[in-house]
């Protein structure tokens, strides 16, 4: 048993990324895992406080409270960030004892994770922000790991092994992979999963599809407001308050809210496709991967997608070209295609894509990378 700690940049809740994925599976696979959450400002009054969340004995949560200074030194004054961040480190050890393995997602926390001590120390860039001391936490790194080529390619000056990975497959939507249910009318069901708070959505695209097409019923996952919402802060803009409103108020639009992934996994097998619809510009992976379309993939439903880098050349997507400016053009085109792109082949050749792209699998490619970097 391993004593694993996963720095993270999203706090622990019901939506569940990629890193929260991570910790269940590594935690299944017998380790002893700790996630500790980005800073936070409240109530506590230590500077680390832990607890077990419900059905994960072997996940403990370490809540960080937030030094209103740490951000301003880091950026400034960078010697008085490393007593800050001594704390920190500190504080976490005292709960978590020595550590074996650090995977870090969250650079802009731990700048020095050295300071660890931790047998195997790994960086994880599953978002692609620069930072002024990025390169220097990867340097620290023994291996820097992503899910998209251009985030990987931004540390080609640093000399560590790089390992480009797929997005996960959690264990609900393996065990839900194409278990689609009768069809109980004759209308097209489009689904949608994600934060509609968050910034890469291509807001007037979707708008424009969903009023041009009130033949189809467009069914969305994922919070549309601050509640249940973990993943994101605490202002919402205008123009993404007013879709909200708008989604609200069409006949089309069915708003399930927040589901855990074996509710979802379950819910939206009833799909006849789903949309991806980010915007390269205002995402900051540049649309370049999603973890919510291996999620579509396992279903093996058609995914209507604007262009999508990881993608290029797979066929997996129904995917808009790169210079491509108007999806729901390209959206009225491709629907009419519907019935060929669902073909019992070709939904076959996504759900195996997804399958094997399990948390498992991938959490068993980045050992066998670290075991050969050895």
């Amino acid at each position: 048993m391993k004593t694993i700690v996963i720095l993270s940049s999203e706090p622990w809740g019901k939506m569940m990324l990629s890193k929260m994925h991570f910790a269940i599976e590594l935690a299944r696979m017998g380790n002893k895992v700790f996630f500790v959450n980005p800073p936070r400002s409240g109530n506590q009054t230590a500077c680390c406080v832990s607890e077990n969340p419900e059905g994960y004995p072997s996940i403990t949560i370490i809540h960080v409270k937030e030094n209103p200074r740490r951000i301003v030194y880091r950026e400034k004054f960078f010697s008085l960030f490393r007593i800050i961040e001594n704390k920190y480190v500190r504080s976490v050890k005292k709960i978590t004892g020595e550590v074996d393995e650090l995977w870090c997602f969250n650079p802009q926390f731990i700048v020095n994770t050295g300071k660890f001590g931790a047998g195997t120390n790994l960086l994880f860039m599953y978002d692609f922000y620069r930072g002024k001391y990025l390169k220097k936490t990867a340097s620290q790194s023994d291996a820097i790991i992503s899910v998209a080529q251009n985030i990987l390619d931004y540390f080609q000056d640093v000399d560590k092994p790089r390992l480009l990975l797929n997005h996960g497959l959690a264990p609900a939507f393996q065990q839900m992979a194409g278990e689609s249910g009768e069809k109980t009318d004759d209308r097209i069901k489009i689904g949608y999963v994600g934060n509609l708070l968050r910034n890469a959505m291509d807001i007037g695209a979707f708008r424009e599809i969903i009023s041009s097409h009130p033949e189809i019923d467009f069914h969305i996952w994922g919070p549309a407001g601050l509640d249940e919402n973990n993943v994101s802060g605490r202002d919402i803009p205008a123009e993404t308050s007013d879709f909200i409103q708008f989604l609200g108020q069409q006949k089309n639009v069915v708003l399930h809210g927040v589901k855990t992934p074996e509710i979802l996994a379950g819910e939206i097998q009833q799909a006849d496709a789903f949309l991806f619809i980010y915007s390269a510009k205002k995402d900051i992976n540049g649309a370049s991967n999603s973890h919510k379309l291996m999620e579509y993939l396992s279903t093996g439903k058609t995914v209507f997608s604007t262009y999508v880098s990881h993608y290029d050349g797979t066929d997996l997507l129904v995917m808009d070209c790169k210079e491509g400016n108007n999806f729901p053009a390209f959206f009225d085109t491709e629907i009419k295609r519907l019935d060929e792109f669902n073909a019992p082949d070709r939904q076959k050749i996504r759900r195996s894509f997804a399958l094997s792209n399990s948390y498992e699998q991938q959490i068993k490619k980045i050992y066998e990378f670290i075991n050969a970097m050895k």
